[in-house]
C-alpha cells in the first residue's frame, strides 16, 4: 500500500487540530496556496493520514526534503518502490503534530504508572499500619492473659543453668578405695548399707584404671550419706567424689591477661540466669562454674583466652 495514494478529502478527525502550514486541503497547500500533485509531491502521516506538502513549497523552511533526494529517496523508501520493494523494514513519515501528540501519550502514561505505584504503596502502607495495631492488641491481650497465669504457673525457662537436676548430675559420681590390702569393698555389704540408709543408686562399676568401686549416686544428700557410712561401717576403706569430665567454654579474643575472679564477674554480668547458681556454690568441690585458666593464643601472644 502507498503511503501517497488515496483522495486528500482522507483526512481524520484530527486535521481539525493540525496546524502545520504545509498541510494539504481540498489539494491546496496551505502554505503557498498552490494546487498540488498529490502523487508527486505530498507525503502521508503514518498516524493521522493527513497530505502535507513535501517538495516545490515556495516557503522553502516548509519543505520535507530536497526534490531529488525525496523523488529518488525519501518517497520510494517510504512506499515500498523501486530499490526498497524487497528491502527488510518501513520507512515511516510522521509529522510534528503527531510526533507531539505521541510523546505527550507516552509521558501521561509514564505519569499514570508512577501515580498507580504511589496509590498501591500507600495502600500497602495503610493495610501494613492496619496488620500492626491488630497485632499490638493481640499482642496486649495475650500479655495480660500470661500475666494471669504467671500467678498459678511457674514460668519454664530454656536457660541450662537454671535446670538444678542437669547440673546436679555433674557432682555425684563417686570411687570407694581398695583397702590398704589392695581388697575391693564388698559388694553385699555395700548392697546393704545403700538398702538399709535408703541410698538411691543409678549404678555400680569397677573403675579401669584403678579397678576401684565406681558408685553413681542420684542425688547429692545420698552421696554425703554414703560417705558416713562407708567411713563408719567399711574400715580401711575411703571414698572420694570422681572428678566428672564437664563441659567447657572458652572465650576467645581476650586484649588481656584478666584474673579468673575478673572472668567470674564478666560471665555473671553478662549471663544473670547462673548468678545465682554460681553464688550459691558453698565449697570447691560444690562449684557449678569455675575459671580453670586464662592463656594467650599460641599463634598470637596479644590475644588471650579464657577456659571456663
Amino acid at each position: 500500500m502507498s503511503s501517497f495514494q488515496g483522495s486528500d478529502t482522507e483526512e481524520s478527525d484530527d486535521s481539525n487540530h493540525n496546524t502545520a502550514p504545509n498541510l494539504i486541503t481540498d489539494g491546496q497547500c496551505n502554505a503557498c496556496n498552490t494546487n498540488v500533485n498529490v502523487d508527486a509531491h505530498c507525503i502521508r502521516c503514518w498516524f493521522c493520514k493527513n497530505l502535507f506538502h513535501a517538495i516545490n513549497c515556495s516557503n522553502e523552511k516548509y519543505c520535507v526534503s530536497a526534490t531529488t533526494v525525496f523523488s529518488n529517496q525519501l518517497q520510494p523508501a517510504v512506499n515500498n518502490t523501486g530499490a526498497y520493494e524487497k528491502r527488510f523494514g518501513r520507512f515511516l513519515f510522521i509529522c510534528d503534530f503527531c510526533m507531539t501528540c505521541e510523546e505527550e501519550k507516552k509521558a501521561h502514561e509514564s505519569v499514570d504508572r508512577v501515580d498507580a505505584l504511589e496509590r498501591k504503596i500507600d495502600s500497602m502502607k495503610n493495610a501494613f499500619k492496619t496488620e500492626m495495631s491488630e497485632l499490638k492488641v493481640a499482642i496486649s491481650n495475650s500479655d495480660n492473659w500470661a500475666v494471669k497465669a504467671s500467678s498459678s504457673t511457674k514460668p519454664v525457662s530454656n536457660n541450662v543453668w537454671e535446670d538444678t537436676k542437669r547440673t546436679e548430675n555433674l557432682k555425684h559420681t563417686m570411687a570407694i578405695k581398695k583397702d590398704t590390702n589392695g581388697n575391693s569393698v564388698n559388694a553385699v555389704k555395700l548392697e546393704k548399707i545403700c538398702i538399709d540408709n535408703g541410698i538411691s543408686v543409678h549404678k555400680t562399676f569397677t573403675m579401669k584404671k584403678s579397678s576401684d568401686t565406681g558408685i553413681i549416686l542420684n542425688n547429692k544428700s545420698d552421696a554425703e550419706k554414703l560417705r558416713e557410712k562407708i567411713a563408719s561401717d567399711c574400715p580401711g576403706h575411703t571414698i572420694e567424689k570422681v572428678a566428672t569430665k564437664i563441659p567447657t567454654v572458652n572465650v576467645v579474643g581476650l586484649n588481656r591477661e584478666y584474673s579468673k575472679d575478673e572472668i567470674t564477674t564478666m560471665v555473671k554480668n553478662q549471663n544473670p540466669g547462673i548468678t545465682s547458681i554460681i553464688e550459691n556454690s558453698s565449697s570447691t568441690d560444690d562449684k557449678i562454674l569455675d575459671v580453670i585458666y586464662v592463656a594467650p593464643l599460641k599463634n598470637n601472644n596479644n590475644i588471650f583466652r579464657a577456659t571456663i
